[in-house]
């Protein structure tokens, strides 16, 4: 006699993480959660890799499991992927990298065409440019998570 398979687990991705601390910040907004309590199912969150592991978080809140983390691909259905990358995830996480590698060389290039062209005075102020571009692309909490989560373990 052979033993029934056990039930498949869903796995979660970034996008149903993502909805589910939405819906933890609602949550602790209206009330339901201090922000000891927030902080602690937020930590559970990041390290969630399966639907099954979000109904302990949300099993004393009102609707539980928020609705959106099986409509954004829980529930079998595909998550648009665009470049190899969900379409939900934020232009950062997309294309941030590439960009922020572009955007030294460019930037030099740009320091010698107007340094030349134009004086030298003011062409150094390119140089400021990478570090704002990464402020704007990287300053987000939410795609810095995006990131650590992609980076393999040890």
């Amino acid at each position: 006699m052979t033993e029934p398979a056990p039930p498949a687990r869903t796995r979660i991705g970034t996008a149903e993480r993502d909805a589910a601390l939405d819906a933890l910040g609602e949550h602790m907004r209206a009330g339901r959660l201090d922000p000891d309590e927030y902080t602690e199912r937020a930590t559970r969150l990041s390290v969630a890799r399966y639907l099954e592991d979000l109904t302990p978080l949300f099993q004393d809140l009102p609707a539980g499991v928020p609705a959106a983390v099986s409509r954004s691909g829980a529930s079998g259905t595909p998550v648009p992927v665009v470049g190899g990358q969900h379409a939900a995830e934020p232009f950062a996480a997309r294309h941030g990298g590439r960009v922020m590698a572009a955007i030294g060389p460019v930037c030099l290039l740009l320091f010698f065409v107007f340094g030349f062209a134009g004086g030298w005075s003011w062409s150094w102020l390119f140089f400021l440019v990478p570090p704002i571009v990464g402020g704007v692309l990287y300053g987000d909490v939410r795609a810095s998570r995006q990131r650590d989560r992609k980076r393999p373990a040890g």
